[in-house]
């Protein structure tokens, strides 16, 4: 009798920590499970509208089949945490992927956003920079163009439809354009045929 009693205790022992060993079981591996598959979401999202180094079309493949087996490791999770209810593990694991569904939209449309900003901020500073390049050509150039026009005004000017001979008095220093018959300097009245003068080519001295 007491060998039955005790054989008897020991089915009903091992029966009542079976469940709750394959419970925990259902609850690790679906648990593993959507973790993995949500991973492999988050990775086709952001490569493929952050980094967009990744085709549309291979995101897309990697965000379903990854919510596919996110859903699939959800409901295991379920049925596990609500002790083998199959109702109570179907409503629970349809609000778990509901709300994992809404995130997923949402942090696509978040990246998405993110990448588009990023892209208008380079193209704002690459405009920028173009501008600046051509605000400083355009100001060395004008410079350019100012500079030779100064030095030009700090040159004595002489008439461009003047005489193409000239000679310079050493009475007074002066130019002027002999004339005949006397050749005198207009300006001191000193004889152009004297030693005292010399000729000189029309233009600015230099």
């Amino acid at each position: 009798m007491i060998e039955e009693a005790s054989d008897q205790t020991l089915q009903i022992d091992a029966g009542a920590m079976t469940p709750a060993s394959r419970m925990f079981e259902f609850v690790a591996g679906g648990l593993v499970l959507a973790l993995v598959s949500f991973a492999v979401v988050v990775y086709a999202a952001y490569h493929g509208w952050y980094l967009q180094d990744l085709s549309r079309d291979w995101a897309y493949a990697g965000v379903g089949y990854g919510f596919l087996f996110y859903s699939l490791g959800a409901f295991i999770f379920a049925y596990g945490w609500q002790g083998g209810d199959t109702m109570k593990a179907l409503r629970l694991g349809f609000f778990i992927c509901a709300a994992t569904l809404v995130a997923i939209v949402a942090l696509i449309m978040l990246l998405k956003l993110r990448a588009d900003a990023a892209a208008k901020g380079a193209g704002a500073v690459a405009a920028g920079s173009k501008a600046n390049f051509d605000g400083a050509s355009l100001l060395h150039t004008a410079g350019s163009m100012l500079l030779p026009a100064r030095e030009e005004e700090a040159q004595p000017r002489l008439p461009r439809d003047g005489p193409l001979f000239q000679m310079v008095c050493r009475g007074c220093g002066l130019s002027f354009a002999p004339a005949p018959p006397s050749a005198r300097c207009p300006h001191c009245g000193t004889p152009a045929l004297s030693p005292e003068l010399r000729p000189i080519e029309n233009g600015p001295p230099r």
